[in-house]
């Protein structure tokens, strides 16, 4: 593969803080996945404490051992979005369990896929309860469950508030919400969860099978919040942002840009609809304003920016590594002194730190090239190692012809490679 009209970059990327709308009411909720168990297990379930596998018709626990949290975490979509307005309902059965304090088995909503902690809704002590993992236990109600029956568990959270019931199969679902919870914690974020036998030292753990699991949100209230994110993504300094650099690009290259004058008109008339749309906005309002918006605001931004002049190669060089949080499970590797796991799988080594401590993380990377400079741009390996491995420090030929890279060689030591 010919290296001619490559450019070699970098690239950072940055996190927008959600904007909480207040939810829309007496909106009917979407369901936004379902699961009955019939099936090998999903790649979008993380395993958190014990393993699990799907037997006929049932999640059940296959390796039970005392852990807390001990959770199947359902990573779907955004978190953030997913925090809020969601409903979690599953039929769960007791397969066994040992009662004390550790033992508990019920519902999760904005579970750390990392860590596993979240707001639950268990059984435990003969009652029915909220508890924040590692925080606080919450209210409850007596609930006399049993072993080898079961039940069906309803948990929502909306804003500042969590509530849950539970009630034996075959039985009707209770009208109202048996137990209720204001929490905010608005900043703990996560995903809907199935919280499994959960257990304390020695043997006092318990064990459950879940049979069915629904997640559903607020449709409308979803759309509001997304909305609100775009807006938000959309201030002020996004759009000086975008001035000054159309400014720029009109002064430093003239009529090589020559599209210059008209993005900035765009921009201004767009500055015009943001504000209208920014003043009409609220939980009652129609959210496809701001989304429409939004879109047309990114859309200004991509096309102004990749009109740059300088732009006028058609091919990116660039290292594709896997983030540190996307291993399943996570690998082995000896973590030096002080340092961190996460950060060394990302391929970054603290400050006083050199490349060396890289030499045995296996890292999943390439390197791949980028083709068009475009939005619908897409990846293609250039090079990939041979076995999970450190590729980087790219010094391409001023030719674009040759590529100096390092990498851990066959005699597991770094190595500059050509």
């Amino acid at each position: 593969m010919s290296l001619q009209h490559i450019t070699l970059a970098c690239f950072a990327c940055f996190a927008v803080p959600a904007i909480v709308a207040s939810p829309a009411q007496g909106t009917d909720p979407k369901q936004l996945y379902t699961c009955d168990f019939k099936a090998p297990l999903a790649r979008e379930w993380k395993l958190v404490g014990g393993q699990r596998s799907v037997e006929a018709g049932w999640l059940k626990q296959t390796q039970p051992k005392p852990a807390d949290p001990t959770k199947a975490i359902l990573v779907l979509g955004d978190r953030d979005e997913l925090s809020s307005e969601v409903v979690i309902l599953a039929k769960l059965r007791l397969d066994s369990w040992k009662n004390g304090e550790g033992a508990r088995a019920g519902l999760s909503v904005c579970s750390d896929p990392a860590t596993g902690h979240g707001f639950n809704l268990v059984f435990h002590q003969g009652r029915l309860e909220f508890v924040h993992d590692y925080v606080t236990w919450g209210p409850g109600v007596p609930f006399p469950y049993q072993v080898g029956r079961s039940y069906w568990m309803k948990l929502c959270r909306t804003a500042g508030l969590l509530k849950g019931k539970a009630w034996p199969e075959g039985e009707p679902e209770p009208a109202d919400w048996m137990v209720t919870w204001p929490r905010g914690g608005e900043d703990v974020t996560g995903y809907p969860a199935l919280v499994g036998g959960a257990g304390g030292p020695g043997d006092e753990f318990c064990t459950v099978s879940f049979a069915s699991c629904q997640v559903l949100q607020d449709e409308r209230w979803l759309r509001v919040h997304q909305a609100e994110r775009a807006l938000a993504r959309v201030n002020e300094a996004s759009v000086q942002s975008l001035r000054l650099a159309i400014e720029d690009l009109c002064q430093t290259h003239g009529a090589r840009y020559a599209r210059g004058p008209e993005y900035r008109q765009r921009l201004a008339e767009l500055e015009r609809t943001i504000a209208a749309a920014r003043a009409a906005s609220g939980p009652d309002a129609n959210p496809e304003p701001l989304l429409t918006v939004a879109r047309q605001f990114k859309a200004l931004r991509t096309e102004a920016l990749l009109a740059n002049p300088l732009l006028d190669f058609d091919r990116l060089l660039l290292v594709k590594r896997k983030e540190a949080r996307a291993y399943h499970p996570a690998p082995r590797f000896t973590v030096p002194p002080l340092s961190s796991a996460p950060a060394l799988l990302n391929g970054l080594p603290l400050n006083y730190q050199g490349n060396g401590v890289l030499r045995q993380v296996p890292i999943e990377n390439e390197i791949a090239v980028l083709s068009p400079l475009r939005p619908e741009a897409r990846l293609t390996t250039l090079y990939h190692p041979l076995r999970p491995a450190f590729v980087g420090d790219l010094k391409l030929h001023f030719e674009a012809d040759r590529l100096l890279f390092s990498s851990v060689g066959g005699h597991d030591r770094f190595q500059i490679f050509v």
